[in-house]
């Protein structure tokens, strides 16, 4: 009886070990992404919540860690913030919609703030994040792609979705505004993040609902990832399939920019080039997953940051005499050195003499709001040559905008544009003045009040 009683209780203590071992593994699993709350954004309340979500963006921060969670946490600009150590800082509800995107665009849908989920990494785009960072993230997205159905095609980074607005160098809406995230667009850090498939061409461009500014950024994003491995010394590893085949040659001429890199990196993203249009495919072949950079080509760490300005030496020779062994200059700057004005409005005389300066083919858009210096609006589809001939200096002007409104009883600003209502690219034109959503005096929204965001 005894010995039947001590073999039961043995049986029963080992169950309970199993189970234990098995939890303790179970937490351990779960436990791999450290989550703060620490700079959990004040934004919050005020945030509404996404009606979908089919994207996760992966962005760069292309500034140190403490600067970019003050930041990101007073503005509510992204859901999440992994730095370099691993933890995950949460900053705004992953339900709610973060300001992370601002001017984008996917597949034909706008906005893309309101359905996906923004990731900053702190770091660069043109740097391999820290092995604890890619861990961390690497978990975050298993959870975040389980809990909201997204395959891996649709993982993308801000370059994928961002665009510009027309200017005086581009006279379309176009592709190449930023190379935010642009790493994560590479097979190499794909893999490393669980990732198996991307997106092999611009679905925007491909529609003509854009134009591609910027071939260099494109060959990177869609299938050549050689030409910035060479570049930065990040190595490519095979294994991410593109979801759809492209249509990029890899063996064409690729027609890149060298003059956007304010770094050493110029020359050599240049050299390759031309190997390209020779047609022996460049040094990058040669380089490996895991290998260090050759000496010649270390890589970049602060190409985002433009180089401090030093005293002339004495023994130096002058600028004249200097001969630069590659560089290119060209007539007009790339599209990613176009300055655009913060607020997103555009000013006849500041930026272009005519409205067709300002917003090139888009002058005649129904999405291309005038506000004249009279105070009252138009849209430009409504706006005759005659009548655009006579606008004024000072007349201002908003691309890719809807108008809302207005405003009445039964129509308020939330029912006209939802969370965008207090969104400083929100504009209130509150007695013939534009006032953003994030300063208008809730008590001046009166009825009639026409409301401008962007669509």
């Amino acid at each position: 009886m005894f010995s039947a009683f001590f073999r039961f209780a043995a049986g029963a203590a080992l169950r309970v070990c199993v189970f234990a071992a098995a939890v303790l593994v179970a937490v351990q699993s779960q436990a791999i992404v450290r989550y703060s709350n620490d700079y959990r954004s004040p934004r919050n309340p005020e945030r509404g919540i996404r009606k979908s979500t089919t994207l996760i963006i992966l962005h760069t921060t292309e500034a140190p860690a403490r600067s970019s969670l003050n930041k990101l946490s007073q503005r509510g600009e992204a859901h999440y913030c992994v730095v370099e150590n691993g933890t995950v800082y949460r900053i705004v509800d992953r339900d709610r919609e973060a300001f992370h995107a601002g001017r984008s665009m996917w597949n034909g849908k706008s906005n893309v703030d309101e359905f996906s989920v923004g990731i900053e990494v702190v770091g660069y785009h043109n740097k391999q994040p820290t092995l604890l960072q890619l861990s961390a993230l690497k978990e975050l997205l298993v959870e975040l792609k389980a809990l909201y159905g997204i395959d891996d095609a649709h993982v993308l980074c801000h370059s994928h979705v961002a665009y510009g607005a027309p200017n005086k160098w581009h006279l379309r809406s176009h592709r190449g505004r930023k190379q935010c995230g642009m790493l994560f667009a590479m097979g190499s850090v794909r893999t490393k993040l669980g990732l198996t498939q991307r997106p092999s061409y611009d679905p925007d461009v491909r529609a003509k609902r854009l134009v591609q500014a910027d071939k260099y950024l494109e060959k990177v994003l869609y299938g050549r990832e050689d030409l910035f491995s060479s570049v930065y010394g990040i190595g490519n590893v095979k294994g991410v399939s593109p979801t759809a085949p492209s249509k990029v040659n890899p063996a064409a001429a690729v027609a890149a920019n060298p003059s956007t890199r304010q770094d050493s990196s110029a020359s050599r993203l240049e050299s390759l080039l031309k190997d390209l249009d020779a047609g022996r495919g460049g040094k990058s072949a040669d380089r490996t997953a895991i290998g260090p950079a050759k000496a010649d080509q270390k890589p970049v760490v602060t190409a985002a940051r433009p180089p401090a300005a030093r005293k002339p030496a004495a023994n130096r020779p002058a600028a004249s005499a200097r001969q630069p062994a590659t560089a290119v200059r060209q007539a007009k700057p790339p599209a990613s050195a176009v300055p655009e004005v913060p607020d997103g409005i555009k000013v006849l005389g500041t930026h272009g003499k005519t409205i067709y300066e300002v917003a090139g083919n888009e002058a005649a858009s129904p999405r291309t709001i005038i506000v004249k210096t009279d105070g009252t609006f138009c849209r430009g589809s409504e706006l005759t040559r005659t009548e655009a001939a006579k606008l004024h200096v000072g007349t201002k002007v908003l691309l890719g905008y809807a108008v809302g409104g207005p405003v009445s009883a039964g129509n308020g600003p939330i029912k006209i544009c939802g969370s965008a209502w207090k969104l400083p690219t929100t504009y209130y034109l509150v007695q013939g003045t534009l006032v953003s959503g994030d300063k208008v005096d809730d008590r001046r929204i009166r009825a009639g009040t026409y409301i401008f965001h962007r669509q």
